[in-house]
């Protein structure tokens, strides 16, 4: 057996440098894809076991000639995961989720082309066409749903906790057709209690807790039906206001994952000041006085914010009509209102540990930005070491801990 571990675009080969000389009694090889794909790869022997970042990855490996079967194929997360075990919260995205239950559409709209994705939102302003082709809900359930079945099954499988992708997708998907905008797409409804059984039978199957991501325009009851069957709800600390208040913390949901920022928004730094305001503005997704609109918006937002941080007693009540710069204080009280939630779980992402400004995506965008290629500006030894990281998580675990 031969580990050939692969290094492409998203993933740079310092990555194997702690991996490797774990497994040192097997004979290894380092290959560099470029992007999807390099000349003069090597040939592949039968038993290789190719180790990457994800399925992705190793799309340009497929294309070759001598691809066979005996080839295994073994992503990274996989890989790690299957050395340390279960106690993780797994991401199901949706492009992959998407594309494992792909079922020709052709069969239930005759020759309709359309790709799934968002309406207009706070996420996406625009509307979002995510490339993906829709999945028949008619074929899912003449097939027992046994294919979305083997999908919560299969990344369930090293997880303690699984967190769905738009959970909404689940009850209905927004078709755009082909060649048109976000905003000109239509919802097709689909049987979200045959998938919801699905998903709780195999959550207690694998003792796996499910976290669904329900952002952006959410379905009338859902909420209230995710809760019933024991899902967790994504609450997201500048999405929850009343008005212009923020929510006090004990309204929150005990069913629920409490967080400031998500993948789609900027980390908190970034957010405070405004920074994805000025990246809008910067590639004409907004002009100039919807950008100086959302500037006065978000500077009512802080001072709100400081208000409800005040009222639960984690800052002096301000003195100042406007809050000032985001210190590492701040940013632990900041956390550590979430934290006073009654949610299950409440979340600190590494981009707020690590002082990032800059959102790892940006909704209704492709190639104007590295979306998902950004990496964190600390090696992950120095993660927990910077003041930010230290004053969150200690705020962060006197409020859980008291």
């Amino acid at each position: 057996m031969r580990l050939v571990f692969v290094h492409g675009w998203a993933l740079g080969p310092e990555i194997w440098d702690n991996v490797s000389p774990l497994l040192g009694r097997y004979p290894q090889l380092r290959v560099d894809l470029g992007f999807f794909g390099a000349p003069g790869l090597p040939e592949f022997l039968p038993g290789d076991i190719l180790v990457g970042h994800s399925a992705g990855l190793l799309w340009g490996l497929r294309q070759r000639d001598d691809w066979a079967g005996a080839v295994a194929i073994n992503s990274f997360s996989r890989f790690c995961l299957d050395a340390q075990g279960r106690g993780c919260v797994r991401p199901a995205a949706l492009r992959a989720m998407q594309k494992s239950l792909a079922q020709d559409a052709e069969a239930c709209v005759g020759n309709f082309r359309a790709s799934i994705g968002a309406p207009p939102d706070p996420l996406g302003p625009l509307g979002q066409v995510w490339g993906l082709p829709p999945f028949c809900p008619h074929r899912a359930r003449a097939d027992g749903y046994r294919a979305a079945a083997e999908l919560y099954a299969a990344n369930m499988r090293h997880a303690g906790a699984l967190r769905i992708d738009h959970v909404m997708g689940l009850a209905r998907q927004f078709w755009v057709p082909d060649g048109a905008d976000g905003a000109d797409g239509a919802y097709v409804d689909f049987p979200l209690d045959d998938l919801l059984g699905q998903l709780a039978l195999e959550s207690a199957r694998a003792r796996c807790l499910v976290i669904g991501e329900d952002l952006g325009t959410v379905p009338h009851g859902l909420r209230e039906t995710m809760a019933a069957q024991g899902l967790l709800s994504y609450r997201v600390l500048p999405f929850e206001r009343d008005g212009a208040a923020f929510r006090p913390p004990d309204v929150y949901p005990r069913l629920a994952w409490a967080c400031v920022a998500t993948h789609d928004l900027p980390p908190l730094a970034g957010w405070w000041d405004g920074v994805d305001i000025d990246e809008r503005l910067n590639l004409d997704l907004m002009g100039a006085a919807e950008a100086e609109a959302a500037r006065a918006e978000r500077a009512a937002a802080r001072t709100e914010l400081m208000a409800a941080l005040a009222d639960a007693g984690l800052v002096e009540a301000p003195a100042d009509a406007e809050p000032g710069a985001l210190t590492a204080d701040l940013a632990a009280a900041i956390h550590a209102y979430v934290a006073l939630t009654p949610s299950l779980l409440a979340l600190a992402q590494a981009e707020d540990l690590a002082g990032e400004r800059e959102a790892v995506n940006l909704p209704g965008t492709d190639t104007e930005r590295p979306n998902w290629r950004r990496r964190v500006g600390r090696a992950v030894e120095g993660l927990f070491e910077t003041a930010a990281a230290k004053a969150i998580l200690a705020a962060m675990r006197a409020v859980r801990s008291g």
